[in-house]
């Protein structure tokens, strides 16, 4: 009879034990998020191969936003790729410097090395407002451009340097994707009010970086 209130405070034990804290991760996943923005201090110059795609002669000045359905995918050799979530309903502010919008909040993803990053826009546009221009023309009202074409879906892939998701909880690693869109919303995408996958494949920069909480 004695072994009872012992059995009893093992099972009170081993009820108590899964209320632990909710910030670890499953067995081999680490933690991961994505940041997207338009700022044009970070602007590099246009790649010779993006003046096949109407890069600008004259610089642009404009504002707006992009508006539209989002999502970042990772992956260790371009084959299997990881979503960090699913398409997203966001908007992201067009060339202003300091912004950003963050595409998707800290996830689990399987640890591992990585080196590619994923960006899908879906039924997107970029609105620009009035009084922006573009080479020679400026606009007198708002105008919209679909990103990606007549199928409404625009998929940039970059590789970058090899980066680490540790399976450490305290350890998150950030995607952080530029667009530059003044390379792309060009005096020729604006007039034909839809920008296709190859401008931004060719002008969009991509980086990681692993904090610490």
């Amino acid at each position: 009879m004695r072994k009872f209130p012992f059995l009893a405070f093992i099972a009170a034990v081993g009820v108590a034990a899964p209320a632990c804290s909710d910030d670890t991760n499953a067995p081999g996943t680490g933690r991961m998020q994505a940041i997207v923005r338009d700022d044009p201090g970070t602007t590099t110059a246009a790649p010779p191969e993006a003046a096949a795609h109407g890069a600008p002669s004259s610089p642009a000045a404009f504002a707006g936003d992009i508006n539209g359905n989002v999502q970042v995918a990772i992956s260790v050799d371009g084959a299997t790729w990881v979503d960090l979530g699913s398409l997203n309903g966001i908007t992201i502010d067009l060339q202003s410097t300091g912004d950003s919008t963050n595409v998707h909040g800290e996830v689990s993803v399987p640890a591992g090395t990585y080196t590619r990053v994923r960006l899908t826009f879906q039924g997107a546009q970029a609105r620009l407002q009035a009084g922006s221009s573009f080479g020679g023309i400026t606009l007198n009202a708002q105008v919209n451009v679909t990103m990606g074409g007549t199928d409404q879906s625009l998929v940039v892939t970059k590789t970058v340097p090899a980066f680490v998701v540790e399976a450490d909880a305290q350890m998150v690693t950030t995607a952080y994707l530029e667009l530059n869109a003044e390379q792309w919303l060009t005096e020729d995408s604006v007039q034909a009010q839809v920008v296709e996958d190859a401008a931004v494949q060719t002008s969009m920069a991509a980086r990681t970086a692993v904090r610490q909480k």
